[in-house]
């Protein structure tokens, strides 16, 4: 776990968990820190462990997976790191190096020497340190000390300040070391060079998740409009209903009721869509400020090596990030209620109310939005398997095993559903790759770690074979399969007659399995080759 930490200390440099300094901070996929020891023990005490800060998913636990190797797998926020050891520095005690039980009043940010008055003072006289920046203490703060970092020194020679990076060993080196270990390096450029280069997709980085917190205010804005619409809406059909009974009295006292009852349901049904959609973005939104937060941290903290590393993590994982900020499809309002009253006699006149009462939810007319086509991973899914960017990437994150993966909501029909094919691993021998659909909801079973030892909940294909519930016949029609590589789309089809149609790169290769029942999931096993996938948008076919 992390130190002790003051108790003036700045929270944002503290563990959710621990409540101390953070020590290895790992970057979670929500974007928030955490200790690494404290996310092992937060892990392992979790059935379904979720972040304690904004309650997303971290790490299924039924999943099997090793913690130790998921928590190293994440990427360490070196910024944090440095802000930590800044703080640190200022809160020790402030005695000067050189003079005995004299406070210190300055600190040298190239040695991190910490100086009274007299001393400072000779510190920039002597020609070895007359360079040096020397910052009085009362100014100081942790963010301008970590910024003020020295430049870093040589591994192989320890007098040469690294001053040239080279992008092939992905390592800062010094010029001796330019001409002596690397000097078949071609790609070998100035240290400041790289690191100009780096705040520059940061830059970009910082202001493309500014747009996207921008595109969610405004989408979740909408989404309170729309709830404060539905109430008065709601209102308003309430007051109408009791007019028209009261005049009825007794003889519409059923009618009442039942307008009350369509009314109720219609606003709730309307609130809790609405809701959802809510909740998802705040989610998202959540996720986009925190990787904005880490971001301008390494933009402003400048130190040269951290950067280089923290910006081509940052970049994956924004990259990675879902930014469309797009509203629930067929919003719905709740139509007037039609009413009239007739001359007639009080029976007739129930009767027709009866038949033209009624409240329903319609398609709002939500202009400029397009309609959701994305779809994800459902959360359980079998060892080895990490999933990211809102559960619409999975990864297998360790070598040859497998890791199967399904799809959150059943395929709808005459939908094609597709993944486009991130990385695969080459010189793998064993490419028995499957896809297919499985015939029980995700949360319902305990997903296999691999499908054909557990095919009897699927149907699916490899290369060579059908496996239709544990029945297992001879085909071709997956030998395209074997020959699958990065940038390649596989997806299925299940068209009206419930026959599953097996697509590679948007070209049907034909039916695999007939009549199959409802529901049916999506599914695939990432095993061999297959390493990390993502989905695509829905696109109907007629």
């Amino acid at each position: 776990m992390a130190s002790a930490v003051p108790a003036d200390s700045n929270d944002t440099l503290k563990c959710s968990v621990c409540h101390d300094f953070f020590k290895d901070p790992k970057l979670l996929p929500c974007g928030h820190l955490m200790c690494r020891d404290c996310l092992l023990s937060w892990l392992e005490s979790k059935k379904s462990a979720s972040c304690p800060l904004c309650r997303h998913w971290i790490m299924d636990a039924d999943s099997g997976g090793d913690f130790k190797e998921f928590a190293d797998m994440l990427p360490t926020d070196l910024s944090m790191v440095r802000l930590v050891e800044a703080e640190q520095l200022l809160h020790k005690q402030h005695q000067c190096c050189a003079c005995a039980a004299v406070v210190a009043t300055s600190l040298c940010l190239s040695c991190r020497d910490m100086m009274c008055k007299s001393c400072a003072k000779l510190h920039t006289r002597f020609s070895i340190s007359k360079n040096h920046t020397v910052e009085a203490l009362s100014s100081l703060t942790p963010e301008k000390l970590a910024a003020n970092k020295p430049p870093p020194t040589c591994a192989y020679h320890a007098n040469e300040v690294c001053t040239l990076y080279c992008p092939t060993h992905e390592e800062l080196i010094c010029h001796t070391c330019a001409v002596t270990r690397h000097r078949q390096c071609q790609e070998v450029k100035e240290l400041e060079e790289r690191v100009s280069e780096a705040h520059a997709v940061l830059a970009e980085l910082v202001k493309k998740l500014k747009e996207g917190q921008v595109m969610m205010n405004h989408s979740i804005e909408q989404l309170d409009q729309h709830l404060q619409e539905t109430e008065k809406k709601t209102q308003t059909l309430m007051a109408e209903i009791e007019a028209v009974c009261d005049k009825l009295e007794s003889a519409v006292k059923e009618c009442r009721r039942h307008l009350k009852e369509l009314v109720h349901r219609a606003g709730a049904e309307v609130k809790d869509a609405v809701q959802d959609g809510k909740t998802y973005l705040l989610q998202q939104k959540g996720k986009v400020t925190c990787h904005s937060i880490v971001a301008e941290r390494i933009q402003e903290t400048k130190a040269k090596d951290e950067v280089l590393t923290m910006t081509a993590m940052m970049k994956s994982r924004v990259d990675d990030l879902d930014l469309s900020a797009t509203l629930p499809a067929d919003f719905k309002v709740i139509s007037a209620v039609k009413m009239e009253i007739s001359p007639q006699v009080v029976s007739e006149v129930e009767a027709k109310l009866r038949e033209l009462a009624e409240v329903q939810c319609v398609p709002a007319d939500v202009k400029a939005q397009p309609k959701v086509t994305a779809w994800s991973f459902h959360g359980n899914h079998g060892q080895h398997i990490v999933l990211s960017n809102n559960d619409q990437t999975a990864d297998r994150v360790t070598g040859s095993s497998h890791g199967v993966v399904m799809s959150r909501d059943p395929l709808e029909v005459n939908t094609l559903y597709q993944v486009e094919m991130n990385e695969v691993l080459s010189g793998m021998s064993y490419n028995y790759n499957m896809v297919g659909v499985a015939l029980q909801a995700p949360d319902t079973i305990s997903v296999p770690s691999a499908v054909y030892w557990s095919s009897s909940f699927a149907a699916v294909i490899d290369h060579r074979r059908v496996l239709n519930q544990g029945r297992e016949r001879r085909s071709n029609l997956g030998a395209p399969l074997e020959n699958v590589d990065v940038g390649s789309r596989v997806g299925l089809l299940l068209d009206s007659r419930r026959d599953v149609h097996l697509y590679l790169d948007g070209r049907d290769l034909g039916v695999f399995a007939s009549a199959i029942p409802e529901p049916c999931f999506f599914l695939m096993d990432l095993i061999g080759r297959w390493k990390k996938v993502t989905t695509l948008p829905l696109e109907p076919v007629s």
